[in-house]
């Protein structure tokens, strides 16, 4: 049975409006050819994150200033509205003054890889709201990160092509809109639609590692429920909100929340390590989250939306890594 099969299936009277609404997010999938061998990392989210940030500095800055925090331009940058959004007094949500990243970097699968010359690298990233205007700028700053190349041997590689991620009855089709032979983006199609409808019982499969946190403590796959994932979920989905000019949807979090006790869930989850050598720190950094299945069922009629775009907007810390990735399934 498909998730469709299962909204489908829904009772009427327990049914939200049918219609559809739109968010300024789209996918793009990046597809490149490696000039020279390469080794990838059990998880290169943050590799992939560490040259795409430099590059967009590179080709976005003009005054050239060490610190972004003391530019002029930095409140019309590209740079600083994609990759690092300076703190805001008016966020949607009590407690919130950072806007959310503009973009999650979405890269291969974990697991170490082998790539030898000729061989793809391909990898994808969501872009958010305002972010959407500089896709020509972001797709530069892609060709010219991995021309000056991965990792400490900067192992090079040519982009090859950009496409758009379109649903196609219920269908993900990837949709090109730039080749690097013929170097202008296509008009094509930026919006989300997020389905109105109950779900009844869903399985998350979470692909990469999700770092949900309680008192500022990871989580482990032991201790987690449902209101560790929901709180976070329904805040991120609201500050989304907010930066696209979209209508709070949630406007009674404590109500929420209370409701999201009586969610009843079980899982098999696992917890997922990985490691990244952070710059600003100047140190190694242990990372990770749970993976794995976790099924929930109960009364998820308020969280059905954000569920279902969190498939996009990943959930936990260093999602602009990639981390908290995953898609929704029936549960039987």
């Amino acid at each position: 049975m498909t998730l469709a099969d299962t909204l489908k299936e829904a009772p009427a009277e327990q049914s939200e409006r049918s219609d559809t609404e739109n968010y300024l997010i789209a996918r793009y999938h990046f597809s490149a050819t490696m000039q020279v061998a390469h080794r990838l990392p059990f998880y290169s989210g943050s590799a992939l994150r560490g040259i795409f940030g430099h590059a967009l500095r590179r080709v976005a800055c003009m005054t050239a200033m060490k610190h972004c925090n003391e530019c002029p331009l930095k409140e019309t940058c590209p740079y600083t509205e994609v990759f690092e959004p300076a703190a805001k007094a008016n966020t949607a949500i009590k407690g919130y003054t950072q806007r959310p990243a503009l973009y999650i970097i979405e890269p291969p699968a974990p697991g170490e890889k082998y790539l030898q010359a000729g061989d793809n690298l391909e990898f994808s990233m969501v872009l958010i709201g305002p972010a959407m205007k500089q896709l020509p700028l972001i797709v530069l700053a892609w060709q010219q990160a991995l021309q000056r190349g991965l990792g400490k041997g900067r192992h090079a590689a040519t982009l090859r092509s950009v496409a758009v991620e379109r649903d196609v009855d219920n269908e993900k089709i990837p949709q090109i809109i730039w080749r690097s032979e013929t170097p202008c983006i296509i008009e094509h199609p930026q919006q989300l639609q997020i389905m109105k409808h109950t779900m009844q019982a869903l399985t998350l499969n979470i692909h990469t590692p999700m770092r949900l946190q309680r008192q500022s403590k990871p989580i482990g796959p032991d201790k987690i429920n449902p209101l560790d994932l929901l709180g976070p979920l329904l805040r991120r989905v609201e500050l989304v909100r907010h930066v696209t000019q979209l209508a709070p949807l949630y406007t009674d979090m404590r109500a929420h929340m209370d409701n999201a006790r009586h969610i009843k869930s079980h899982a098999t989850l696992r917890w997922t390590d990985w490691e990244r050598y952070s710059n600003r720190q100047q140190q190694k950094m242990a990372l990770g989250g749970i993976t794995g299945q976790w099924a929930l069922q109960g009364n998820l009629q308020p969280y059905q939306h954000a569920l279902q775009l969190g498939q996009w907007l990943h959930i936990g810390k260093n999602t602009t890594f990639g981390m908290g990735a995953y898609t929704i399934s029936a549960t039987s």
